[in-house]
């Protein structure tokens, strides 16, 4: 597999788990520290 490929793969994971993330603040926290933490990251 080319390097690009397989960097853009684990791009694509780390974007998976990202969301996953903020799936999880949201439904554990609500709507207030996925802004917080939005703003912390960002």
């Amino acid at each position: 597999m080319p390097a690009y490929v397989a960097r853009l793969e684990e791009q694509r994971m780390d974007d998976d788990l990202e969301a996953e993330v903020w799936r999880a603040a949201a439904d554990f926290h609500g709507p207030a520290l996925e802004l917080i933490l939005r703003e912390v990251l960002s």
